[in-house]
């Protein structure tokens, strides 16, 4: 999938600011690493619904169903 290696540098350099600029004590209001993370998963969960619209998915005829479940245990 085309949005996978971005997404995961985004979280990356977000894990890496809050164990670099985060107090790391626990409390029950979010911080801006939180809310960052929050739309960086919105933003790629928007693109990964447009990309299923915009593209078919041309190996799904292809496969037998098994090798998704294959893929997944």
């Amino acid at each position: 999938m085309v949005f996978v290696p971005a997404t995961q540098l985004r979280h990356l350099g977000t894990i890496y600011w809050a164990q670099e600029k985060s107090d790391r004590k626990y409390t029950n209001t979010l911080k801006p690493f939180n809310w960052i993370a929050l739309v960086i998963n919105a933003m790629f969960i928007l693109l990964h619904y447009g990309q299923t619209i915009l593209f078919y998915d041309g190996i799904a005829q292809d496969l037998p169903n098994w090798a998704s479940q294959g893929a997944v245990i």
